[in-house]
């Protein structure tokens, strides 16, 4: 249960907080920027990899008229993992050289600059309240 609070939590701050300043306010709150630059390339490019397996499984329909069985679509779905992979190893090459030729030297540079407002505090507040009063709950400290 805590786990999928947890997920449904990180969830949420993702569909709800525009990619820019979430990666921004990460950088400040101190995470190291090694695992923000490796967020925010998953975030650009699982879309396009999204895209690609998804032109593939369509292809396969288009070409299919009848299942041959669960080993040989076992099989095939194996293939196109690992075609996948390959295309996505190729991609992170030439996205990487790309990179560099442009002048990349690790870090990324956003152009709005993240402070803190007072409904930010305001809504941090609200989150740390609600949470103390659900551990205090799951506790049997605060009947209901």
């Amino acid at each position: 249960m805590r786990v999928a609070t947890c997920v449904s939590a990180v969830v949420l701050l993702f569909l709800t907080t525009p990619q820019q300043i979430l990666f921004k306010s990460l950088r400040t709150v101190g995470v190291p920027k090694i695992y923000v630059l490796t967020l925010q390339m998953t975030y650009r490019y699982i879309f396009l990899l999204m895209e690609q397996v998804r032109e593939m499984y369509i292809a396969k329909k288009a070409r299919t008229i009848k299942s041959r069985g669960l080993i040989d679509d076992q099989k095939w779905v194996g293939g196109r993992i690992g075609y996948t992979l390959i295309r996505s190893l190729s991609m992170s090459e030439k996205v990487h050289m790309a990179m560099l030729s442009r002048g990349f030297s690790g870090e990324v540079h956003i152009m709005q600059e993240f402070k803190m407002s007072q409904r930010d505090y305001l809504a941090g507040a609200a989150a740390i309240s609600i949470s103390l009063v659900l551990v205090l709950i799951s506790q049997d400290i605060i009947r209901v």
